[in-house]
C-alpha cells in the first residue's frame, strides 16, 4: 500500500504450477485507478497485461484502454448521460481491426 492507503502491488503464487502472479496499480491525485499491469508469470517479465484508465473533471470513468503487451488492443469508451449523469453506452473498439462494438444502457424509474 502507498502513503494514503492505496494497493500498489499484489503478488500471488498459484499453488499447482507454483508461478508467481504480479499486479500494479498507480493513480490519478484523486485515488482513481489510472493504470492497471498484470503478469500471469513473473518469470517472462515481457508477457504482461496493462489497463490504462482516463476520467473526466467530475472523476468519471471516461476511457479504458488495453495492452497485451505493448500492443494496444482494446479502447474502450464510457459515454454519460448530459442530464442524469447515469450510463448511456459503451462504445468498444478493437484496435486492430478498428471494428467497434455499442452497447447502450437505458434506465428505467419506478415509484
Amino acid at each position: 500500500y502507498n502513503e494514503h492507503d492505496l494497493l500498489v502491488e499484489e503478488l500471488s503464487q498459484f499453488v499447482i504450477n507454483k508461478k508467481k502472479a504480479r499486479t500494479t496499480y498507480s493513480y490519478t491525485e484523486q485515488g482513481l485507478t489510472k493504470e492497471k499491469k498484470h503478469w500471469k508469470n513473473t518469470k517472462n517479465v515481457n508477457e504482461f497485461e496493462k489497463w490504462e484508465y482516463q476520467y473526466d473533471e467530475l472523476g468519471n470513468l471516461t476511457y479504458i484502454d488495453y495492452y497485451k503487451g505493448d500492443v494496444h488492443t482494446t479502447h474502450e469508451e464510457v459515454l454519460y448521460d448530459n442530464a442524469t449523469f447515469m450510463l448511456k453506452a459503451l462504445l468498444v473498439q478493437d484496435v486492430p481491426s478498428n471494428f467497434i462494438t455499442i452497447i447502450k444502457f437505458t434506465t428505467t424509474y419506478y415509484d
